[in-house]
């Protein structure tokens, strides 16, 4: 698998700060490789395991994505802008009992890649968990 399907060694240390504990086939090691740790046959790994002080869960962003819907009712959506300038956007709405609220709008930003506005929407997904949490 490509490495930029996965969140980054920062990011997984952050999502196991704010309690991210799905189950997992890849790792990142203290040194930040990408390991399949299924590989071996230990079955797939889960940030609350033993060993979780070595090896941290390494998601795919696709199921980072997943688990803000399913946890914290955090709906994510990406666009290009509609005058084919390339810049990417993307904005957060949280789920409500009656409807859905705008949460979080994030301005144009040329990103070189789509991994890259994944990366940064992932990042702000945290910190919007951090803040609720404080």
């Amino acid at each position: 698998m490509e490495k930029n399907l996965f969140v980054n060694y920062e990011q997984a240390l952050k999502l196991k700060s704010i309690e991210f504990d799905e189950p997992c086939m890849f790792v990142h090691d203290t040194w930040g490789n990408i390991i399949n740790w299924t590989e071996d046959g230990e079955g797939e790994h889960k940030n609350s395991h033993v060993n979780a002080s070595i090896y941290y869960s390494a998601p795919l962003k696709s199921q980072v994505f997943k688990w803000f819907r399913d946890e914290h009712k955090l709906w994510v959506s990406f666009a290009y802008d509609e005058d084919e300038s390339e810049e990417l956007y993307w904005y957060v709405d949280k789920i409500l009992k009656y409807g859905i609220g705008r949460l979080f709008f994030h301005d144009l930003i040329e990103y070189k890649t789509y991994e890259e506005a994944e990366s940064s929407c992932i990042d702000k997904l945290i910190e919007l968990i951090k803040e609720k949490k404080s």
